[in-house]
């Protein structure tokens, strides 16, 4: 038996020219939970870094609770998109990384939803021309 998961491969190049491929389903309909999920339990856990800040945590401490954050913004990624994306995203730049004045996991997201939105505007064309057929 063999099984159509709907996966796409979306190819990345990255600036220093290396390329890489990422695989998803753009039209899951349980992907964009996941996403809502992922933007939720992370804006939790950038508040508790922002609290455990506020509350005279250390330097040490505080470097401490951004790596754990950079770790759990990969996890959550891979749980979102049921692949493990963060390895080839996250590749050169870590999630909390400034580019383009937004952390690298914010860049990554509004890139991803570019391609997913390409994915959806061909699928709507698809199903357009399919019912032009019969109109």
């Amino acid at each position: 038996m063999k099984l159509n998961t709907g996966r796409v491969a979306f190819p990345i190049e990255f600036d220093n020219g290396d390329k890489e491929v990422i695989y998803f389903n753009p039209n899951d309909v349980s992907l964009a939970e996941r996403i809502k999920q992922m933007h939720a339990n992370l804006a939790k856990k950038a508040e508790e870094i922002d609290k455990n800040k506020k509350e005279n945590a250390t330097e040490s401490d505080y470097l401490d609770m951004l790596a754990k954050l950079n770790q759990e913004i990969k996890e959550e990624f891979d749980k979102a998109f049921e692949f493990e994306i963060s390895k080839v995203v996250f590749k050169y730049s870590s999630p909390l990384a400034r580019i383009e004045n937004k952390f690298y996991a914010s860049y990554v997201m509004e890139e991803i939803d570019k391609e997913i939105q390409k994915q959806n505007e061909k699928q709507i064309k698809k199903y357009e021309k399919h019912i032009g057929k019969y109109n």
